[in-house]
This record gives C-alpha cells, structure tokens and sequence, in this order.
C-alpha cells in the first residue's frame, strides 16, 4: 500500500465526504449513488498514488534524484 507523503489524506477525506453527500442527494438510487461516487474517487486518489509512487522512486535513485529539476536547478542561490 503506499501513503501520499504529500498530507493529501485530509484533503482526500474532505473532499470524500463532500463527494459522497453530493452523490448521495442528487440520485434517487442509493447504489448508483455509490458507484459514480468510488468511480470519481478512484480516478481523483489514483492519481496522487501514481504521483507519490514516482516521487518515491526517484528519492531511492540518487543517480535519478541529483540530475532531477530540484537538484539541479532548484537548489541554486541566485545572485543579484
């Protein structure tokens, strides 16, 4: 299982329950209800996973991580 290392467990859960009430009253059948919301939920969460599985990647590859945009170039001090 991987975790989001990026705090979205609270925002997914507001925004879940938010979802889930929206689903729940504007269809009259409680099963669809349910499916529409898991089928907008996945795709929504899905997408944080696949971006935390990269992010955990890259950080266990140091040869990947000091030639990534954040090593080199986001870590330069601009002089002025």
């Amino acid at each position: 299982m991987f975790f989001s290392e990026r705090g979205q467990g609270l925002n997914h859960s507001i925004t879940d329950a938010g979802k889930l009430v929206e689903f729940l009253t504007t269809n009259q059948h409680q099963k669809t209800a349910i499916d529409d919301y898991e089928t907008e939920m996945k795709a929504r969460t899905g997408e944080e996973v696949r971006v935390s599985v990269i992010n955990t990647t890259m950080l266990h590859n140091w040869e990947k991580c000091i030639v990534s945009p954040l090593m080199t170039a986001g870590l330069k001090s601009k002089t002025t």
